[in-house]
């Protein structure tokens, strides 16, 4: 907000010039240290102002994330796409300059631009291993890469299907993966790539249902310059050929267009793609995992997938469990939070939230948990987790499932000697004492108890 008297074109500069630079701080607080930073700007004088470009690359040079600024600079939506796509110059000579040293890049289309690069800091690894999460938001355990052996705490389930994937993938039969939604699909395919012997090569991870159906097919397959309007002057190699001599993930498969699935399964059959707008095939050499959260075979019954092509991706199929029947739920809670916990705060969570987070049905599994956590943390500012740091809707789906008394794996949440009359139940009270902003007498008044009584329940609670 500003004075009236300002001009709007002062203040909008005002708002650009914050909105860049938060968005200049989250993109480099969420990549930190462990990604290639590349800064551009039209001269070397001007890489600390928040104008600058900036782009975020794996290992093996592709853009896993940008400000609008880079965007503009280069004309065109730079993730996903790779240096080599994007300059001149070849991708190791790009990531392969000292931090200290300017470059100067010319783009695809002719701009000169001073760049400025930042190397990834890590300690006895493999500098061309490709460690990454897909921002596709389904890196849903937590910002840290996982292991194929830290993907579970003891559940049975899960382990076989780790162990199964990896067995067959590595003598390239296709992996199917089933499970609903924020289980960790994806989790588990980034630690297959990175405990197979494609460790060194690409994770192409591209989410089916995310793409307009009538982009598909360029995306995936690629395409020749002037194919169509829009496309980019030099083409696109599309997802499949990224993902040559490494591993190719395609999430959601059962939203596949029809006229795609048809191309893709030419692909695996004969290993040949043929970009949109050529009459040329390139061979390509890939592991192909895919992922649904719905019954393919509904798909096909129903018209909309292929049989041909589910026997296809099929060559084992594996259910990851939702968190609800997780026999390990327990530890995984806690190894969570431990990850995402602020400095400061205990390492374990309190038996009242650990109750509270072990009867939850999590609708949203694995997904949920961690937003909950996130949330619940940052609530807490430093503080220990309590109950009511919890966030609203939580407590909400855990009234819902405290009336579901055919589930008895849904129980409501009671610490030890605490008892709640039957019309009063532990997220109603908290539910109303937050609405009330920790107004005493207003909250009693809702509830319909004495403020004695609220106090009572708030002191065993540990809220006061």
């Amino acid at each position: 907000f500003s004075d009236a008297y300002l001009p709007q074109a002062h203040t909008l500069g005002m708002v650009r010039l914050l909105s860049q630079s938060v968005e200049n701080r989250l993109i480099k607080r969420q990549f930190g240290p462990d990604h290639f930073q590349i800064t551009l700007n039209t001269t070397a004088d001007n890489f600390d102002s928040p104008w600058s470009g900036i782009l975020v690359c794996d290992d093996f040079g592709k853009v896993i994330a940008s400000n609008q600024r880079a965007d503009q600079l280069l004309g065109m939506n730079t993730v996903e796409a790779r240096l080599d796509e994007l300059f001149t110059s070849r991708r190791h000579q790009i990531l392969e300059h000292p931090e200290t040293e300017t470059l100067q890049l010319t783009t695809r289309s002719k701009v000169r631009l001073s760049a400025r690069i930042k190397r990834p800091t890590r300690v006895n690894e493999n500098p061309n291993r490709i460690d990454r999460l897909s921002q596709s938001n389904e890196g849903c355990y937590s910002d840290e890469l996982l292991g194929i052996d830290n993907l579970e705490f003891g559940d049975s389930a899960v382990k076989r299907c780790a162990t199964q994937s990896l067995k067959v993938l590595q003598r390239g039969v296709p992996v199917l993966i089933t499970g609903e939604t924020g289980v960790g699909k994806e989790v588990l395919v980034k630690a297959l790539h990175r405990a197979s012997h494609r460790k060194d090569q690409p994770l192409v991870a591209v989410n089916c249902a995310a793409i307009p159906p009538e982009l598909v097919e360029s995306e995936l397959f690629g395409y020749e310059a002037g194919a169509f309007t829009g496309a980019r002057a030099q083409g696109s190699l599309g997802f499949i050929r990224k993902a040559h001599k490494g591993l190719l993930f395609l999430d959601e498969i059962g939203e596949m267009p029809l006229s795609a699935q048809s191309r893709l399964l030419r692909v695996l059959q004969e290993r040949l793609v043929t970009p949109v707008g050529s009459t040329d095939s390139v061979p390509v050499d890939i592991l192909l995992v895919t992922a649904t959260n719905q019954p393919l075979g509904t798909r096909i019954e129903s018209g909309h997938f292929r049989a041909d092509l589910y026997y296809r991706i099929n060559g084992l199929c594996v259910e990851l469990p939702a968190l609800r029947n997780r026999s390990d739920r327990s530890l995984l809670i806690q190894n969570l939070y431990s990850r995402h916990r602020d400095p400061g705060q205990s390492e374990q969570l309190s038996p009242k939230v650990l109750s509270a987070f072990e009867n939850h049905p999590w609708p949203g599994n694995i997904r949920q948990l961690v937003n909950v956590l996130r949330v619940a943390i940052a609530i807490a500012d430093g503080e220990d987790v309590q109950v009511w740091h919890l966030p609203e809707d939580f407590l909400a789906e855990f009234e819902t499932a405290a009336g579901e008394e055919s589930d008895p794996r849904i129980a409501e949440p009671r610490a030890p000697g605490v008892e709640v009359e039957q019309e009063d139940t532990l997220a109603t009270t908290l539910k109303v004492y937050r609405k009330c902003t920790g107004n005493v007498s207003q909250a009693a008044r809702e509830l319909a108890i004495s403020r004695n009584t609220l106090y009572k329940r708030l002191r065993e609670l540990g809220v006061r």
